[in-house]
């Protein structure tokens, strides 16, 4: 890549450099690598570049032949999408096999006890996790966050009001 599309665009919006890093939230050495032809936006940082140059893909790329770069960086990015979704679809896979052990090997009393507050647990992880990703986006998360800390805190609440509160309350531990 030659003297790219994120230079002209930056002449053309009359930014400095300090100032087109500081409203991409990279440094100002990447951005000028990135001036130099020595690598290329993430899609993130690429999508954020479309909206405020306020220009489409082709417009911003203009004709310089960087449309291949794009290509490759998304490319990059699917294939990341990939391994993650590859990573999570086996740790369910994972989660759904021991369950099923479980629930085999024990009786459905104690199989709530063990796994219900197990799924629990990572329903709030995973809201936690989704509200990080919302924050990143900027959009609202609160929610997320209150929702997967109460999720996440609920099994240890259960079980120290049902092994530590209530046999205090019926005349604490007896000795075996």
């Amino acid at each position: 890549m030659k003297a790219n599309f994120i230079f002209r665009l930056r002449q053309e919006k009359g930014w400095t450099q300090s100032e087109l890093a500081r409203i991409l939230s990279v440094s100002e050495k990447t951005l000028a690598k990135w001036e130099d032809g020595i690598g290329f936006p993430n899609i993130k940082t690429f999508e954020l570049l479309i909206r405020v140059s306020g220009k489409t893909v082709t417009e911003l790329l203009g004709q310089d032949g960087q449309d291949d770069a794009l290509l490759e960086a998304i490319a990059i990015y699917k294939g990341e999408i990939k391994t993650r979704n590859r990573i999570i679809v086996t740790l369910v896979a994972a989660v759904i096999f021991i369950m099923i052990f479980l629930l085999d090997s024990m009786d459905l009393i104690g199989f709530g006890f063990l796994c219900l507050s197990v799924l629990i647990s990572l329903i709030g992880i995973m809201l936690l996790f989704i509200g990080q990703q919302q924050k990143r986006k900027r959009n609202k998360s609160l929610w997320l966050f209150i929702l997967g800390g109460c999720f996440l805190a609920s099994p240890l609440v259960f079980y120290v009001f049902l092994l530590i509160i209530v046999p205090f309350a019926y005349g604490g531990p007896v000795p075996t």
